[in-house]
């Protein structure tokens, strides 16, 4: 199974065009945020969609949460944007709320800053698609995280 993992395009969406063209087919894609909308307008075939909400997304009519925690193939996921588990500072609210909820991987965005941290549970944050940075997640028997660029 293969994950397209995005976060903050804001509003680049000739680049994420080429990072979804370019990843597909792929099983889910999951946007963690600022610029959530962007991904409406790129061709994600049959890809299913989790979306959440980042700061720069709030007053918008898009309705997402601010997280979602889901179960991909037996793992349990939370996606977040991080402003609200303030990852500017340091990531330990983030890690803990994870932890506490079984998470086997956190996915975030928010810094601008590719990040993976392989406590448990797994932190990881692609970088941001506004400047071509994505990451990938493939399940097999285990959770396996990659960070990508795609050259602008």
């Amino acid at each position: 199974m293969k994950i397209l993992i995005l976060s903050d395009s804001h509003g680049n969406v000739p680049v994420l065009k080429k990072i979804v063209t370019k990843e597909m087919p792929c099983d889910f894609i999951i946007h963690c945020g600022d610029g959530v909308d962007d991904i409406r307008q790129c061709d994600t075939q049959n890809a299913e969609c989790l979306l959440v909400s980042g700061n720069m997304d709030l007053g918008k009519p898009n309705g997402y949460a601010r997280s979602i925690i889901t179960s991909i193939s037996g793992f349990t996921l939370l996606v977040t944007h991080g402003d609200i588990h303030r990852v500017h500072q340091d990531y330990i609210e983030l890690h803990e709320y994870g932890r506490l909820n079984k998470c086997a991987a956190v996915i975030f965005g928010h810094t601008h800053r590719p990040y993976i941290g392989l406590e448990n549970p797994v932190l990881f944050n692609p970088g941001p698609a506004l400047n071509g940075l994505y990451g990938l997640a493939i399940i097999d028997d285990r959770l396996e995280f990659l960070h990508c660029n795609m050259k602008v």
